[in-house]
């Protein structure tokens, strides 16, 4: 019997406006229209509302590998940064994948999304 306390460990991102909670077990891509772009087929899609049109259309692909949240930069127009209180921002560079910490925002250009873990 798993504990409950690890059972409730699920990784969340929190779009804006706060009433859509999406939670994240594998991988997602995100965009205003996004397509699987690195042949991953065991990622879902996840479309964004982004009325600044600051997101390109696949932006960015988050996922969970070992416990940890990740997210790529797809070579976005308007970039990804991960922000996480108490540290200096981290702007992600395209094609290398960075460990989003707990608490975190992500900024994908204007579109910002919170990230929770449990």
């Amino acid at each position: 019997m798993m504990p409950a306390r690890a059972a409730a460990q699920v990784w969340r991102l929190v779009l804006p406006g706060g009433d859509q909670v999406v939670p994240v077990a594998g991988a997602l891509y995100l965009g205003r229209d996004p397509r699987d772009v690195l042949n991953r087929p065991d990622a879902s899609l996840l479309p964004a509302h982004d009325p600044s049109r600051s997101l390109s259309k696949t932006h960015a692909l988050i996922e969970v590998d070992g416990g940890i949240l990740w997210v790529h930069d797809l070579d976005s127009t308007n970039g990804v940064v991960v922000a996480a209180p108490g540290v200096e921002a981290i702007e992600v560079a395209p094609g290398v994948r960075q460990p989003v910490p707990d608490g975190a925002e992500l900024e994908l250009g204007e579109y910002v999304i919170r990230v929770r873990l449990g």
